[in-house]
């Protein structure tokens, strides 16, 4: 076959076309892995107007280490007993995040509530309450990306004393 000199161009335009395409299938899943900083915002009871007052934010550890955080003494500046709802930011797919009033991170005590992130990234719109939180069962969507895993109690609003975290394990 013998190729015309505008055919010759043609083929080699869409072979370098084709090789641009290639590298960049091979360079975009670095992007994919980026490391996120996954944070939980704890909120005070929410006001008359709808706003939910910020108490404090606790980020997620780097390399993905589990994480316990007693609110009576925490290194995030959060108040023991004085927050009403929750909004995630940033986090990978697959954190398990739980919410207690127990201090040991228990499922007893006045509630808990715990939620896996579904979608990377996840970040919440709006802080969700407690007491919303415990309106849902088990597996249900709380909001796009946060699926609800488990909860119980009857008393959340007031009653948080522990949060624990565990990032999704690294690819």
């Amino acid at each position: 076959m013998l190729l015309t000199p505008l055919k010759s161009l043609s083929l080699c335009l869409a072979l370098l076309a084709g090789s641009a395409i290639a590298a960049d299938a091979v360079t975009s899943p670095a992007a994919a892995n980026t490391v996120l900083t996954g944070k939980v915002h704890l909120y005070k009871q929410k006001k008359d107007t709808g706003e939910w007052p910020h108490d404090c934010t606790i980020t997620f550890e780097a390399g993905g280490a589990e994480q316990e955080i007693d609110l009576h003494d925490d290194s995030y500046g959060c108040t023991n007993d004085d927050d009403y709802g929750f909004k995630i930011e940033n986090a990978p797919s697959a954190a398990l995040i739980s919410f207690h009033s127990a201090d040991n991170c228990g499922n007893g005590g006045d509630f808990y509530v715990g939620v896996k992130t579904i979608k990377n990234p996840t970040t919440m719109v709006e802080p969700m309450g407690f007491s919303q939180a415990l309106s849902y069962s088990p597996g249900e969507i709380l909001v796009p990306g946060v699926q609800l895993t488990h909860s119980g109690g009857s008393k959340p609003n007031g009653t948080l004393s522990c949060v624990w975290i565990r990032p999704s394990p690294l690819p």
